[in-house]
């Protein structure tokens, strides 16, 4: 068992949390630390420079004292009843204890920190250091361990904590408030969702999906703008935050709801470009040669990036307001039709346009998303003149983007 030595209790109102005061010797706290790192679904990548690494350890051998590292205690140990306002002292000490001796720990601020003690203590382990080994493990840390907090929280304090440092992306952290959606059953439908974590390159088909680019195009959908958020933009838009935390609690299918009909939409378009591919050096029209590489060679590749799925979220955010389901979305990918004449020409004059952009646009990631809001919007809007029609969309998107990149 861990020996502990919890100081003193603090609310946080704002993550309507306890904030624990924690001291642990660093032997103790090497007992659980690694398993700590390896069991948490999301950690930044380690970005502490090598001399900066050096000094710490040279200092922590000089028995250095660390600023207090950060932990949330997962929710799995703490009831859901829970109540940070009412807990009594002796509820939250069982719950603390049961969460470093059943490692059920999530380091929200100190990664680089816990790296650094686990990487000295082997190195004095391997050199015989025992003297200066068993020093260091005497040496005391301390820790503010949140009890009762939830993902927001987490997303919050990380977020708040590690402004102005290099951290894990605002994709990253999204993650970690969804990473409930990556367990969750599909109905049959074989989708897998793919984390930062796996480090697996996402197969070319309709079941498998990156999950930072799902979750830009459902943040899309749930704001109603293509663009993505920066890590500024959440701290003076918290409020949007908590709004698609609320979302979540009230609308638990909206997530599954969004994937189904994204995968609708490219199985259909899949389908219907009746496996057309693009080769650099096939014969198409000279109308459509490219400069660039292609956005995508197959209509998958196209359009299971984060740019289409960006759009086409902040498109259904627009067309909820008008009441359109996603029963009826996908009625209307039912219809969908590319290329009356040519399926190749309609895929080729697509590749062309996102071609063109890359010349014209000053914020090329930016305009691809709008690119892809204004094609949904022209071929799924039920009171549209090009509902269901690939080539026409496409047209009335040239025409939109050509005036967009004027005014700007």
């Amino acid at each position: 068992m861990t020996t502990l030595d919890i100081k003193s209790y603090i609310k946080d109102h704002k993550v309507e949390a306890v904030n624990v005061l924690v001291e642990l010797s660093v032997g103790d706290y090497l007992r659980i630390a690694q398993s700590i790192l390896d069991d948490n679904e999301f950690q930044r990548k380690r970005v502490i420079k090598s001399t900066v690494s050096r000094q710490l350890k040279a200092d922590l051998q000089t028995g250095c004292t660390m600023p207090s590292i950060i932990l949330a205690i997962s929710e799995e140990i703490v009831d859901h009843s829970f109540n940070y306002e009412q807990a009594k002292e002796t509820h939250i000490n069982k719950i603390v204890s049961n969460a470093f001796d059943e490692h059920k720990l999530l380091i929200i601020d100190g990664l680089q920190r816990t790296n650094i003690l686990i990487e000295l203590a082997r190195e004095l382990k391997k050199n015989d250091n025992v003297k200066d080994l068993e020093r260091l493990k005497k040496q005391m840390l301390r820790f503010e361990v949140y009890v009762g907090i939830d993902k927001l929280g987490i997303l919050y304090r990380m977020i708040t904590l590690n402004t102005g440092q290099q951290t894990m992306s605002l994709r990253h952290l999204m993650e970690i408030l969804y990473i409930d959606y990556v367990k969750m059953s599909w109905n049959g439908s074989n989708i897998k969702l793919l984390t930062q974590k796996d480090r697996q390159k996402i197969p070319a088909d309709t079941t498998h999906f990156s999950f930072k680019d799902v979750l830009d195009g459902f943040n899309a959908y749930l704001i109603g703008s293509e663009q993505l958020l920066t890590k500024v933009g959440v701290l003076s838009n918290i409020k949007n935050i908590k709004k698609i935390s609320e979302i979540r609690e009230k609308e638990q299918d909206t997530f599954k709801d969004f994937v189904l009909t994204y995968q609708h939409f490219l199985e259909k378009v899949n389908a219907t470009s009746k496996d057309w591919s693009y080769h650099k050096d096939q014969n198409g029209s000279q109308e459509y040669q490219i400069n660039y590489l292609p956005f995508g060679k197959t209509a998958i590749e196209i359009f299971k990036k984060s740019q289409p799925m960006s759009g086409f979220g902040a498109t259904l955010h627009i067309l909820s307001k008008s009441g359109v389901s996603f029963v009826d979305i996908n009625k209307t990918i039912d219809k969908l039709v590319v290329g009356e004449d040519s399926v190749q020409e309609s895929f080729e004059n697509l590749l062309k346009q996102l071609d063109t952009l890359r010349d014209e646009s000053k914020r090329l990631g930016s305009d691809q998303r709008k690119f892809f809001k204004f094609f949904f919007k022209s071929l799924l809007s039920p009171n549209g003149d090009n509902i269901g029609q690939f080539d026409e969309a496409i047209a009335k998107t040239t025409e939109e983007m050509r005036l967009e990149l004027e005014w700007a």
